[in-house]
């Protein structure tokens, strides 16, 4: 302390003040990349229950029918049967083939414990489990194409064949077809939908979708944000500047108005390790 009872810049203190501080940047840094983290493991979690979701009934339909109704006796003749029953099939394996896909990559790469993650770890280090995401990712694009192409396919087959008889409605395998081609056109459509849905929202009541933003972050850390509270601040300690005790000239700069410090200049001191800041500490107030 100096003669005032005031605290001043200890010279052989300035290493382990910058030590300090850049453990806790490091700490705050360690805590980001971990929320992250937690919120791109929910986001592809949540993605993956989706797909579940949609596939996994459709699958289960598919082998259901195929097994039932291989030799469809209701099917218009021969060609047709063979159309149906195989558009069905290949829709089933691309379906189970991208449920497949999408698990493996979310267990990879989001799932930090698992135990494939670990021995891909274990055999290949981050390399090859950088190399497997990469493969897995270009399947997935692959089986969607594949699929897209298929799509098309059977809009043919099923919807577009005018020889097809007026009886062709009481097949199964023909009602299940329907049933794919019905679900990809949703999938297909339901983007556009949402997107034509929002136009009303975002060109008329911006200001409401704003604030309902808003209201979705966490209250807490929203709080923060906003300053800290009166004790808070009056309980920082007034350090007297001096140019000759800095341990780098970056350190004679304001952190937040970015101004040059002066000598006998009596900035508070940022509890945050940020550094000492001059800037009157009533913009940092909490509002009322």
């Amino acid at each position: 302390r100096d003669s005032s009872g005031q605290r001043g810049l200890p010279g052989d203190g300035a290493a382990g003040a910058v030590g300090a501080r850049q453990q806790r940047a490091a700490r705050r840094l360690r805590l980001n990349a971990a929320e992250e983290g937690w919120r791109r493991i929910l986001s592809s979690r949540t993605l993956l229950l989706i797909t579940m979701g949609v596939y996994v009934p459709q699958i289960a339909a598919g082998i259901g029918v195929l097994a039932t109704n291989w030799n469809d006796p209701n099917a218009c003749d021969l060609e047709h049967l063979l159309k149906w029953r195989w558009w069905a099939l290949v829709s089933v394996v691309r379906m189970a083939a991208f449920l497949l896909v999408m698990t493996m990559d979310h267990v990879l790469v989001d799932e930090e414990r698992s135990p494939l993650r670990e021995f891909v770890l274990r055999t290949g280090g981050e390399e090859q489990l950088i190399l497997w995401h990469d493969k897995l990712a270009r399947g997935k694009h692959l089986v969607d194409v594949l699929g897209l192409v298929w799509f098309i396919i059977g809009n043919l087959w099923v919807l577009s064949d005018d020889d097809s008889s007026p009886g062709q409605g009481k097949s199964a395998l023909f009602i299940l077809c329907v049933f794919f081609i019905v679900v990809y056109y949703i999938q297909i459509c339901l983007p556009c939908a949402v997107a034509v849905a929002a136009i009303p929202v975002l060109c008329f009541c911006l200001p409401c979708l704003l604030r309902f933003m808003v209201r979705m972050q966490d209250a807490e850390a929203h709080a923060e944000r906003r300053g800290a509270e009166e004790d808070v601040i009056d309980r920082i300690p007034i350090r007297k500047f001096a140019s000759s005790q800095l341990s780098s000239d970056d350190d004679a700069t304001c952190a937040i108005c970015l101004c040059e410090y002066a000598d006998e200049v009596r900035p508070p001191s940022d509890p945050c390790g940020v550094g000492p800041w001059h800037v009157s500490s009533e913009a940092h107030r909490r509002p009322s």
